[in-house]
């Protein structure tokens, strides 16, 4: 059984312009994930991964939320691309 957790969100600002308002952020996810075995209740791959993904902010707020989006859907999918090269590993020692 794969069981996990997002249990760190952040988005920051990594640089601004010549205004000092913020014209990049990042955010960061980390995940906690554990297999179980269901015979032993042992626990062969319990890992903790973090994944980011920056974006460009924008004074139009719907335009702002879409590129904060995007970055969150990337951050996402580099976390389940990550869990998925652990998953493969683990079944190539078996």
């Amino acid at each position: 059984t794969l069981s996990g957790k997002i249990d760190h969100f952040e988005n920051v600002f990594v640089s601004l312009n010549t205004a000092g308002q913020a014209s990049e952020s990042r955010v960061t996810i980390g995940l906690a994930y554990k297999l179980l075995e269901k015979k032993s209740a042992s626990a062969p791959l319990n890992a903790h991964l973090t994944a980011s993904a920056d974006y460009f902010n924008s004074a139009d707020k719907a335009q702002d939320k879409a590129n904060q989006d995007r970055a969150i859907q990337e951050a996402s999918l580099q976390l389940a691309e990550k869990v998925a090269d652990d998953l493969a590993s683990l079944l190539t020692k078996i």
